[in-house]
């Protein structure tokens, strides 16, 4: 039972609670709005700035897509503190990938050597191929966040179908309950444990879905336990796919991403989230709309300061009359934005000058 004061308020709040002070803001389970409105929490805690912060991260793709290449990639760069996806650069921290779809060594010496992470220092990079004995997954990665030195660690499980092999279904219990309290340990396990991040790399399904989330292999017990996740797509024989995030800490997005099968790396396409997600949307359009749609909308997209039709005309060598007329039909498919009498501009564009900034001028 809780325990409430003499004025009907429970024991716990954030002040007037013996011991309270020693009770960091975001480990406390009881308090008034007023006391969560005024209390001091911690900054987000990046592993990847912007994109995988500390707690629990799914990233889940179909076989042979490239997601445990994506997996090391983002290991070595938080082993060596260098730049992760081309546009960021990662805490240096000791790392412990448990690569259980990998029987031996063989086939990690071959990635770490494409990827040229063999000439780099990567001594806190540490690998276990197999799960010593009759223990789980889960009482690893605690036993391993539990010493001092590894309180700041990334972690990997690759891949989490083979981990739950070694979790036994309880009677009558049903797929979304065991999803639910295996990755439940999981979650748990992070949150004692609040400055490591821990990365599960899984399975999407054959089955097609509209919800990128839904293509994730079993039961919604599985990715309602995540604080990110993230699925990786790429078309067969291609070099560019799509990284959809969504999480607890940051805006829910799509990423371009492009892939080198020479050397195994991912790279953001631009340089940055917010190219990469630029990419994306004009991706989007050019499948939606015709060559001639599509031209127009990156000409606008491209520029720095909203322009007019004689603008677009001139850069794309069309007559004024028919440019306006492809610059209506693109605002009234939510491409572009008609931002005054004649100017254009795109969203990112308008976004700018709401919030103040001062493109630089670019001529067309």
């Amino acid at each position: 039972m809780l325990a409430f004061n003499q004025n009907g308020q429970p024991y716990e709040p954030l002040t007037g609670y013996p011991g309270h002070e020693q009770i960091p803001p975001d480990r406390r389970t009881i308090f008034t709005a007023t006391e969560l409105s005024e209390a001091n929490m911690p900054s987000i805690n990046w592993l990847v700035p912007g994109l995988i912060s500390s707690g629990l991260t799914l990233l889940a793709a179909g076989p042979k897509i490239g997601k445990s290449w994506l997996a090391l990639q983002l290991s070595i760069a938080a082993a060596t503190g260098g730049p992760a996806l081309g546009y960021a650069r990662v805490e240096q921290r000791p790392v412990l990938y448990i690569a259980l779809d990998d029987k031996g060594p063989r086939r990690l010496q071959r990635r770490l050597r494409m990827m040229g992470a063999d000439r780099m220092p990567l001594d806190s990079l540490t690998f276990i191929t197999e799960i010593p004995g009759a223990g789980t997954a889960s009482e690893m990665i605690a036993e391993y966040l539990d010493q001092p030195q590894n309180a700041r660690s990334f972690v990997i499980l690759d891949t989490l179908g083979s981990a739950l092999s070694a979790y036994a279904h309880r009677p009558q219990e049903s797929s979304y309950a065991y999803d639910s309290r295996i990755l439940g340990s999981f979650h748990d396990i992070m949150d004692s444990h609040p400055d490591a991040s821990l990365l599960v790399v899984h399975h999407t399904r054959k089955m097609g879905a509209v919800d990128a989330v839904d293509t994730i292999n079993g039961t919604q017990g599985i990715s309602a336990a995540f604080d990110t996740v993230m699925v990786l797509n790429r078309p067969r024989q291609s070099h560019t796919g799509t990284l959809f995030v969504t999480s607890r800490d940051v805006p829910e997005n799509s990423y371009a991403m492009t892939f080198d099968d020479q050397t195994g790396l991912w790279q953001l396409e631009g340089g940055s989230l917010e190219a990469a997600a630029k990419a994306v949307r004009e991706r989007e359009g050019s499948g939606r709309l015709g060559e001639n749609m599509s031209r127009l909308i990156s000409v606008v997209n491209s520029a720095a300061n909203p322009v007019t039709a004689s603008d677009v005309a001139g850069e794309l060598g069309w007559d004024v009359t028919r440019v306006r007329t492809y610059l209506s039909r693109a605002v009234n498919a939510g491409q572009i934005l008609k931002i005054g009498r004649g100017l254009y501009s795109s969203f990112e564009t308008e976004e700018s000058e709401t919030h103040g900034g001062m493109p630089a001028m670019k001529r067309l």
